[in-house]
C-alpha cells in the first residue's frame, strides 16, 4: 500500500513539475507586467508601444504532442479550446 502511494505521489509531483511555468527574462529577473503607452488614437486606430520584460514558458502535453505555452504576467488568455491562445487583458 505504501509503495503504491509513493508511486502515485511521485507521478503527481512529476506531472506538476512538467506543467510548471518558467520565467524567461528579457531584462528583469522578477515577473513584471508589460507596460503600455498610447502614442496616438482616434476612432479608426490606436498606436501604442509595449515594453515586455519577460514571459512565462509552460510545457503542455496533449496526447502524443508537446507544446510550449507563452504568457505574459497579469495578462489573461482568451480563445477556443484547441485554437492558439490569444492574450487579452484581465
Amino acid at each position: 500500500m505504501v509503495k503504491h502511494f509513493t508511486i502515485l505521489v511521485t507521478a503527481l509531483l512529476l506531472g506538476m513539475a512538467m506543467s510548471a511555468q518558467t520565467w524567461v527574462s528579457f531584462g528583469k529577473n522578477q515577473p513584471t507586467a508589460p507596460e503600455f503607452s498610447v502614442i496616438n488614437s482616434n476612432d479608426q486606430k490606436v498606436v501604442f508601444t509595449m515594453d515586455i520584460y519577460g514571459m512565462f514558458v509552460e510545457t503542455k502535453i496533449e496526447g502524443s504532442q508537446t507544446f510550449k505555452r507563452l504568457s505574459l504576467p497579469e495578462c489573461g488568455v482568451a480563445g477556443d479550446i484547441g485554437s492558439p491562445d490569444i492574450m487579452s487583458e484581465l
